[in-house]
């Protein structure tokens, strides 16, 4: 339950943060998902991905820690598309509910996850997990940390007060994160 919250709030920032035109954020100009696009025309979820995955440089391509980031809707499309063109067995991991769902992109290292933050969305983003920095502000006096025992309910309990943020690391020009340009 945590790792779901953190990582639709990582991605609600990732989705403010990408925007086209940004010094190493590439845009592959692509559709909005289809269940009924034929593989390889547009609109097809892995011709969409694949078109994302071509517009990265070269020194992002070599990365083995590439992941796309697109909503629950657009992975339940993905995974549906993954399945017409007969390649289930061996790229779609846990799709259970309870589970980390995440697939693998067809003859490549990439990673596909789906993200509560890019909820009605149609934008999906790749890039190297390595790259996208999380931080937490917890040294200014005016935040605290607290953490103290209930007899009401005889448990600990922890509350904190703090800032966080979202980044993604620039290298000059070097387009290491790509968008689809949707919103």
């Amino acid at each position: 339950m945590a790792s779901d919250y953190c990582r639709w709030w990582l991605l609600w920032w990732f989705k403010k943060l990408i925007q086209t035109g940004q010094t190493g954020v590439a845009n592959s100009s692509g559709a909005t998902f289809s269940n009924s696009a034929a593989y390889g025309t547009s609109g097809n979820p892995i011709t969409e991905i694949d078109n994302l995955i071509n517009v990265l440089d070269d020194n992002a391509m070599s990365r083995e820690d590439l992941v796309v980031f697109m909503s629950y809707a657009n992975f339940r499309l993905y995974v549906q598309a993954l399945t017409k063109a007969n390649f289930f067995a061996n790229y779609i991991g846990a799709t259970s509910i309870d589970a980390n769902m995440e697939a693998t992109h067809p003859n490549t290292n990439v990673k596909v996850v789906p993200t509560i933050g890019l909820a009605s969305s149609n934008k999906v983003t790749i890039g190297p997990r390595e790259y996208t920095v999380v931080g937490f502000d917890l040294t200014q006096d005016h935040e605290k940390l607290d953490m103290w025992y209930s007899k009401d309910f005889d448990e600990v309990r922890i509350r904190a007060n703090y800032n966080y943020g979202v980044q993604v690391a620039k290298f000059g020009s070097t387009a290491y994160f790509a968008t689809n340009g949707l919103s």
